[in-house]
């Protein structure tokens, strides 16, 4: 059983989605903007850098 949350990144679709649980989760497409929510304090991710240009 995968410990959450799980960070699930889609390069064709350039978007990553974060499961907090089996069935719950988040996603985020290019144009957004991850932060830690308590979990990872302090980060600040967009999303866009995950993916060349």
């Amino acid at each position: 059983m995968p410990r959450f949350p799980v960070w699930m990144v889609d390069p064709k679709r350039r978007q990553v989605t974060i499961y907090t649980g089996p069935t719950t989760g988040e996603r985020f497409d290019a144009a957004d903007r991850i932060t830690g929510n308590g979990i990872l304090e302090g980060l600040t991710l967009d999303v866009a850098r995950l993916f060349p240009a």
